[in-house]
């Protein structure tokens, strides 16, 4: 008999669209989070990977989400999940959530990019290499750069969630990296060096 996971698993690798795979993906999410078994079983599961990239491709942001949520708590647990999800092509699109995605999704994005660097430094290259580095550096300033001095306290939250998960993202990718040491060095200088409201280019 299948698991309750295993079947949260089944639901979100057959849901074709709309709201059916919007609300699978987030008790998927939900399921895998909630403890260190739960994330543990979730990475040894076959489906895993491809499940968590075409939640990561998908159109609908809350999705994208959702898959990124259990991008992080496989990768925490599993270095064979790191590096079956870089190899398929999962960086990318956690890259371009952390570019282009909400607070929430920019968050969940860099968090994922964190663990899946951990203890990997095959990860690492590829994530730098993939504008990943350029990408969490601009998440530093981000949030603070476009909101205004009346922000409420909410938004203030917010932004300081999201730049911790950067800076944790950073330490991670330049964890015995010296490489991604220069990088980011060089990203920040960057960054001094343009007007406030520019970001890093690709």
């Amino acid at each position: 008999m299948s698991s309750p996971l295993s079947a949260l698993v089944a639901d979100a690798a057959s849901a074709a669209h709309g709201e059916a795979r919007r609300m699978a993906y987030g008790m998927l999410a939900n399921s895998v989070e909630a403890t260190k078994e739960a994330s543990v079983q979730f990475a040894a599961d076959a489906r895993c990977v491809d499940v968590c990239l075409r939640g990561l491709e998908a159109g609908d942001e809350a999705i994208r989400v959702a898959a990124a949520k259990c991008v992080k708590a496989a990768a925490k647990r599993a270095p064979a999940f790191r590096g079956a999800l870089a190899k398929k092509g999962g960086i990318a699109p956690l890259v371009a959530m952390a570019e282009t995605g909400s607070v929430e999704a920019a968050m969940r994005a860099a968090w994922a990019l964190a663990n899946l660097a951990v203890d990997s430094a095959a990860n690492k290259t590829a994530i730098r290499e993939g504008r990943g580095l350029a990408a969490l550096v601009n998440l530093l300033r981000r949030q603070r750069a476009a909101s205004p001095l009346a922000a409420s306290s909410l938004r203030n939250y917010e932004g300081e969630a999201l730049r911790e998960r950067a800076a944790q993202g950073l330490d991670a990718l330049c964890q015995g990296d010296a490489k991604n040491q220069e990088a980011v060095v060089l990203a920040c200088v960057e960054i001094k060096s343009r007007a406030p409201h520019e970001m890093l280019s690709p």
